[in-house]
C-alpha cells in the first residue's frame, strides 16, 4: 500500500471513527506518519550522499578524513614509528608532554630549547593506548627524568601518574570561565610563557604545591 493510498484509508478511517475506533484511527494516522517519515528518511539520504561525492570531488583528502571521523577509524600510520618521540635519559633534562594542546606546547618546548633546556614533546592523547603499548613505546617517558609537565585543558585528575611526585601539572579544576577563548587561556595559564615558568621551577629544584 503506498503513502496516497494509506492516506485515504486514513480518511476513511477518521469519518468512521467518530461512530466506531478512535484508536483505529490513530493506528492508521501513525502508519501513514511513519511511511512519510521513511520516504524523507531515503531524500536526506540521498542528499546526504550528493554532498559527500561532491566533497569527494573538491577535496578527496578532507572526505576522507570525514569517513575516518564518522567510522571512528584512527588515521593511517597513527602508530608508526617516525610519529613517535623517542626519548631516553641522556638526551635531556626535561619532557613535556600533552593531550590535545600541541601548539601551545610546542611554543613552550621551542622557547625552553632557546634558553639551553633540551626538552622534548611527549603527545598523549589518550591514556588507554598508551599503556596498551609495548614499553619500547613507553619509554618516550624515561624513569630518569624527573622535570615533567603536563598540559591538558581538563580535569588534572589522573596524570600524576605521569608526572610523578616531582612533575607539574597544568589544568583545568574549575568551572564558569566565561570569556573569549584567547582571554581564557590566558588567565587559565594555558599559554606558553606559563608553561615555561613552571618548567624553570621544577628545574631549579622547587616542588608543585
Amino acid at each position: 500500500m503506498d503513502i496516497a493510498a494509506v492516506d485515504a484509508a486514513v480518511t476513511k478511517a477518521k469519518a468512521q471513527g467518530a461512530r466506531r475506533s478512535p484508536r483505529k484511527c490513530r493506528a492508521y494516522a501513525a502508519l501513514a506518519q511513519f511511511r512519510r517519515s521513511v520516504e524523507q528518511g531515503r531524500d536526506l539520504e540521498a542528499q546526504w550522499h550528493r554532498r559527500v561525492d561532491g566533497l569527494r570531488a573538491a577535496d578527496p583528502q578532507l572526505a576522507d578524513k570525514l569517513r575516518q571521523t564518522l567510522a571512528g577509524e584512527l588515521p593511517k600510520g597513527w602508530d608508526a614509528a617516525p610519529a613517535l618521540p623517542r626519548f631516553t635519559p641522556g638526551d635531556g633534562e626535561m619532557a613535556t608532554r600533552d593531550a590535545g594542546q600541541k601548539t601551545i606546547v610546542a611554543f613552550a618546548h621551542n622557547q625552553l630549547t632557546r634558553e639551553g633546556v633540551a626538552s622534548r614533546v611527549v603527545s598523549m592523547p589518550c591514556w588507554d593506548l598508551f599503556q596498551a603499548q609495548p614499553q619500547s613505546h613507553k619509554d618516550v617517558l624515561p624513569l630518569g627524568v624527573k622535570a615533567r609537565v603536563s598540559v591538558e585543558a581538563g580535569s588534572p585528575l589522573g596524570w600524576e601518574r605521569y608526572v610523578g611526585l616531582e612533575g607539574a601539572i597544568i589544568g583545568l579544576n574549575r568551572f564558569g570561565a566565561s570569556a573569549p577563548g584567547e582571554i581564557v587561556m590566558r588567565e587559565l595559564g594555558f599559554t606558553p610563557e606559563h608553561i615555561v615558568k613552571v618548567a624553570r621551577s621544577i628545574l631549579a629544584g622547587n616542588r608543585p604545591g
